[in-house]
């Protein structure tokens, strides 16, 4: 009862004219199924997800196509931005990271939902177990209803760089197919899997 914090405090910006908008300040951002993006402040366990950031969002309506251009400070300290009331002392992350992303969603094809993106992330260490690091990924995701009760989604992604003073070169994949009963009950078994490499110790 002592602390208290702004989970969600922004401006939104509609520019019709443009078929855009743009969301300025504390906001929730979860892309694709959260799989990279979705948890800004894992210190806190699941009180906050936010991120503070700058999001532009495009919509080409003519291509069924979506943009997504974010910058993203995420401090630390959870005062950086926006005042705490109370006695908060908790950190929200191990470190400062400081980021862009560009996202973009296509449903040209029916029933399918196509994402490519580009993730760039600055760590700047500030607590013991935090990292000093500048990551690049690239990724791409797909989801596609084959018939009314088969969904499947897959998504892979390579990351690289430098992490704590060694090189970085990564890969991910996730994957999931559902079957959709569509009952009253509404249930949707499924069968899910996921690949991360790993790391060599006996290397730079």
């Amino acid at each position: 009862w002592n602390q208290s914090q702004f989970d969600t405090l922004n401006f939104k910006l509609n520019m019709p004219a443009l078929n855009s908008y743009l969301l300025v300040g504390r906001q929730d951002i979860i892309l694709g199924d959260g799989w990279l993006v979705m948890d800004g402040t894992p210190l806190d366990g699941s009180t906050t997800l936010y991120f503070d950031a700058v999001r532009w969002n495009v919509n080409l309506k003519d291509y069924q196509t979506t943009v997504d251009a974010i910058g993203i400070n995420q401090y630390s300290s959870p005062d950086m931005w926006i005042p705490t009331m109370g006695e908060w002392d908790q950190p929200m992350i191990e470190q400062n990271e400081h980021g862009a992303i560009c996202y973009v969603t296509n449903k040209t094809i029916p029933d399918t939902r196509v994402d490519g993106y580009f993730i760039y992330k600055h760590d700047r260490q500030v607590l013991s177990n935090g990292n000093n690091s500048d990551m690049y990924t690239f990724g791409g995701r797909g989801d596609r209803e084959f018939t009314p009760h088969i969904r499947a989604r897959a998504e892979s992604a390579y990351q690289f760089g430098d992490k704590n003073g060694r090189d970085l070169s990564a890969l991910g994949a996730t994957g999931r197919l559902t079957y959709l009963v569509k009952d009253a009950m509404e249930q949707q078994p499924f069968f899910a899997a996921e690949f991360l490499s790993g790391r060599k110790n006996s290397t730079t």
